[in-house]
């Protein structure tokens, strides 16, 4: 009989499927610990206002006064809002967005036990979401309202059906072309992770990968031609407003090493 190889889809054994279990659970403690709403970042309600703009005055942007101007770095998860604020109006947009990041990073913790398993075997599933789980850095931001836990889950979701196409299931590449393109248009670093990732996939597969490119390519051009026809730009004005801070980030890595990994505290 041979081995099961890491990426076996029979599913954990019972003691990895109950330390998942354990995973969801501290997932879920570490979320309840920013359930106050004064954990909520004010940068969410930036997005929310020009969500707002969009359902009531049909304009993507946060003065409908003055010329568009894409004032804003995750415009899926703006576009997302402006879903919730139709259909909710008289509800502060901020629940919402809090209800579906802690949604979307409990899939994360789930989806990063199996990609754990499939790549290095099912005793590295629950390391692998119990580090994630573990994080009082990933669950304060997947409270705060704003897009990260969309971006996090994309960027996982890709990387699962990566490895599920590399590994004999060709027709996932053009599932990571899709997720690529989405992860594109929540953040812009997007489109650097996604270029990576789909240069990647034509050097592991070579022609076959091309069916993870070409999605990627086809979003990321619609993705700016949008831009350019909406604001006549092809980034967002923050890349203008804000220059490049090497300290700032050294700060943040420094801050995602010693609380994202949860080497101070969880």
């Amino acid at each position: 009989m041979q081995d099961a190889r890491p990426d076996d889809a029979s599913g954990p054994p019972r003691g990895a499927r109950w330390a998942e279990l354990a995973a969801l659970l501290l997932a879920g403690v570490q979320l309840a610990r920013f359930l106050p709403p004064d954990f909520a970042v004010d940068d969410a309600w930036i997005s929310f206002r020009i969500a707002r703009n969009l359902v009531e005055h049909g304009v993507l942007t946060y003065d409908p006064a003055a010329p568009p101007v894409e004032g804003m770095t995750n415009l899926l998860w703006t576009l997302l809002s402006a879903g919730w604020i139709a259909l909710l109006p008289g509800v502060d947009p901020i629940w919402p967005a809090r209800l579906l990041g802690a949604g979307l990073h409990l899939a994360t913790v789930a989806l990063l036990a199996d990609l754990g398993r499939r790549l290095a075997g099912p005793r590295w599933g629950p390391v692998a979401a119990l580090a994630w789980a573990g994080s009082g850095w990933t669950a304060f931001y997947a409270m705060s309202g704003l897009e990260t836990p969309l971006w996090s889950l994309l960027f996982v979701a890709a990387l699962h059906r990566f490895h599920a196409a590399a590994t004999g299931r060709p027709r996932a590449w053009r599932a990571v072309g899709a997720l690529l393109a989405l992860l594109a248009a929540t953040r812009p670093e997007g489109v650097m992770v996604g270029g990576l990732l789909a240069g990647a996939a034509i050097l592991v597969a070579g022609r076959a990968g091309l069916a993870a490119a070409l999605p990627f390519a086809l979003g990321l051009a619609a993705l700016e031609a949008f831009r350019l026809a909406t604001y006549g730009a092809l980034v967002p004005n923050t890349f203008h407003a804000k220059p490049p801070d090497p300290a700032a980030g050294l700060r943040y890595l420094g801050g995602w090493l010693l609380w994202g990994l949860s080497l101070i505290h969880i």
